[in-house]
């Protein structure tokens, strides 16, 4: 059997769904639009390239549209254990959970492409209000940063003293990452992932953005800060 993969920037947080097989071995078709990052929509785009010839292959996402792996298999090949096998290692490359998307060129998840990030007009008040090194330390660091994903599941973390992180997600229960202020930027080293990342964030005291390389971060949603760790993390 031969092997396929692609990784996806980012991400940043664990977020969590739950594996769905059934609907993508069974042969129906998925009920909702699952929203993708371009960068694995060009892994798709790849996986139906390469696929020509093999009996079975597999394309498995990360229900958070941010990480993919494929598998394709030429003989004695059973498409439950590689279907099993794409879920197994998306996850553990995304570090959350991975449902089937296609079965060789048989789409079983719909989906729509959305931009990781989009670039803000020089006047953008998103950009006016970012935080300075201090000001940033003071308003992450024992405190927690809620918010919510494009597929609209909702999160929370708490940014201990220590730089861990321990945070919930709303479908699938705890999680825990690192993080490190360098300067006026928030990095993320989260279990797993090879493809952390820095970001600054700007405050408009109701709602905070990240800003990675100047650019919004679309993927993280109705962020906003609470003082302390009201959720007991």
């Amino acid at each position: 059997m031969e092997l396929g993969g692609q990784d996806m920037i980012a991400l940043l947080r664990a977020l969590c769904l739950g594996v769905v097989l059934a609907s993508g071995i069974a042969g129906s078709a998925a009920a909702d639009k699952l929203e993708i990052s371009p960068e694995v929509y060009e892994g798709y785009q790849e996986y139906l390239k390469k696929i020509s010839g093999f009996d079975v292959a597999v394309f498995a996402v990360a229900e958070n549209g941010l990480g993919s792996f494929y598998v394709y298999c030429s003989e004695s090949c059973s498409l439950s254990r590689l279907a099993k096998e794409a879920v197994a290692e998306c996850e553990k490359r995304s570090n959350v959970p991975c449902k089937v998307m296609a079965v060789n060129q048989d789409l079983r998840t719909e989906f729509e492409v959305y931009n990781a990030t989009t670039a803000l007009s020089s006047d953008d008040q998103i950009l006016s209000k970012r935080l300075g090194a201090e000001e940033l330390k003071r308003r992450i660091v024992g405190n927690t940063v809620q918010g919510e994903y494009p597929n609209g599941v909702k999160w929370s973390e708490y940014y201990d003293p220590s730089g861990a992180i321990r945070g919930k997600d709303a479908t699938h229960g705890a999680y825990s990452a690192r993080y490190a202020l360098k300067g006026d930027q928030i990095c993320y080293d989260y279990p797993g992932n090879d493809d952390d990342w820095c970001a600054q964030v700007s405050d408009d005291g109701s709602k905070v953005y990240f800003l990675k390389e100047g650019k919004l971060v679309t993927f993280i949603r109705n962020a906003s800060i609470s003082e302390g760790n009201p959720d007991n993390y």
